[in-house]
């Protein structure tokens, strides 16, 4: 599913239900809550913020995760994010999660930044 307000940007999420309780994994910004249903399955209180149905709708079709992949494995997946190898991540933002994309960006800065040479000193030390 996705999230959506007026002022953000549109996140993309992966959910599954148990009772009253929609665990979500943001695949964009990769933070994992469980939400809550009540009022007949008429709102969803979220941490900051509560849902209220308006009319019913039909969701669309999902695409087939890919096995093995991070939509399949969400919780695993975003909870592997800072530790897992440039491979992982390429592989996990081809697959279109954002969170992925931005955990590999700032792991080939930091790679970028520990080969770099050392910045020559412009004066000499002070004894």
């Amino acid at each position: 599913g996705f999230l959506s307000g007026p002022y953000q940007a549109t996140e993309q999420l992966r959910i599954a239900r148990q009772e009253d309780v929609l665990g979500t994994g943001n695949l964009s910004t990769g933070r994992l809550e469980n939400w809550y249903f009540s009022d007949n399955d008429r709102t969803i209180s979220t941490p900051y913020r509560e849902f209220t149905r308006e009319h019913t709708a039909v969701c669309k079709t999902m695409p087939e995760p890919i096995e093995g992949g991070c939509v399949m494995n969400t919780s695993e997946c975003l909870e592997a994010l800072p530790e897992a190898e440039p491979l992982k991540l390429h592989a996990w933002c081809a697959e279109g999660v954002g969170a992925a994309c931005m955990q590999l960006l700032e792991t080939y800065q930091r790679q970028a930044k520990d080969a770099a040479p050392a910045p020559a000193r412009s004066e000499p030390p002070m004894p």
